[in-house]
């Protein structure tokens, strides 16, 4: 028999040569993993589905209270008040199942508070929907969102793919998309602009081209992913969640399970991943950029919960009220050309 604590840090190449090594025959052979508990991402979910679907082997989540007799009562209380039920991290670290289980100072901190603003969001079917795609890699995004008349964003669900190629995952979207919201009062799209210029689906299209193969035609603003610009839609966002107009809050998740998927080629299950994004998934990256001889920070890639948060970014640097004017974008244009300085005073000239 083999025992390996803390197997979260294991690569799998290593998990799989330990298997190899229990090769003895006449004995029965055991390897036993005791990790924390790691993203749905991690080789250990994908080797240990929380379905026990794989022959000969056993999935086991230990929560927080079947250590109880271990543990000081003060302990479990100070940790229930830190972690509640609607915290993303309760999964985690009080029912020991796999969840958000990052380090970092979110990015939202201070600003998003998951009792105010995860709340009951209607879809108005007189308003325009808006849509946001990442294309990511290999788990593609999509997130809906209407904008309150007075001003800010209303997130009504979304969708993130888990190890799917674009081409499959969106039939999928456009089927839920008719499922949950209809009739359609109009249909706005927008998208990655890295997706217009090379691709990452394993496929010889564009992420743009994909999409538009199946009748989807979204705009896209060129310097959408430049630190300057990613930061400036995050104050943005932030100030939305500062603000309360006549038709309440600013800035709002649904709090319907059933609009917020993660999907795969094995199904579907509700996951939360924005609202868990926005709580404790999307942090500040250990590291700056310079943009301009100034450090600018910068949200952590992290090739999951930045899925979502960036198709939220999209939509509001598409979308949002501060757009320039035509005049503005015909005077930057000219600017351009003549070599002239720009006084549209236009972050986004």
């Amino acid at each position: 028999g083999i025992y390996n604590d803390q197997t979260e840090e294991l690569p799998a190449d290593i998990a799989n040569e330990m298997r190899a090594r229990l090769r003895q025959p006449e004995f029965p052979h055991q390897l036993l993993f005791s990790p924390n508990p790691p993203n749905v991402t991690h080789w250990l979910a994908k080797e240990f589905p929380e379905s026990n679907a794989i022959p000969g082997r056993k999935y086991y989540a230990v929560s927080l209270y079947d250590n109880a007799h271990n543990l000081p009562p003060d302990l479990i209380k100070s940790l229930e008040q830190a972690y509640p039920q609607a915290h993303a991290k309760h999964r985690s670290v009080i029912l020991g199942k796999r969840g958000v289980n990052v380090t970092g100072v979110p990015v939202y901190a201070g600003m998003f508070v998951r009792t105010l603003h995860v709340r009951q969001v209607l879809y108005d079917s007189t308003n325009v929907l808006l849509e946001g795609w990442d294309y990511g890699k290999h788990h593609p995004c999509v997130v809906w969102a209407q904008q309150p008349y007075a001003g800010g964003l209303r997130l009504l669900g979304g969708i993130l793919g888990q190890d799917m190629y674009l081409d499959d995952f969106v039939p999928l979207v456009q089927q839920y998309r008719a499922q949950w919201f209809s009739p359609l009062a109009g249909l706005q799209s927008c998208c990655d602009p890295a997706g217009t210029h090379d691709n990452s689906q394993g496929s010889r299209f564009t992420g743009l081209s994909i999409l538009q193969g199946h009748g989807i035609y979204p705009a896209w603003r060129e310097n959408s992913n430049a630190p300057d610009v990613r930061l400036a839609t995050v104050e943005r966002i932030a100030g939305h969640m500062r603000r309360r107009g006549p038709q309440g809050e600013s800035f709002s998740v649904s709090d319907d399970p059933a609009h917020w998927l993660r999907v795969s080629y094995d199904g579907a299950e509700p996951m939360p991943f924005v609202a868990d994004a926005i709580e404790a998934g999307y942090v500040w990256d250990a590291h700056m950029v310079s943009v301009g001889s100034k450090q600018v920070r910068k949200p952590h890639k992290d090739g999951w919960f930045e899925h979502g948060m960036n198709c939220t970014e999209y939509l509001e640097l598409n979308f949002g009220a501060e757009q320039p004017t035509q005049e503005a974008v015909e005077k930057a244009k000219a600017a351009l050309v003549q070599r002239v300085p720009v006084g549209s005073g236009s972050w986004m000239g």
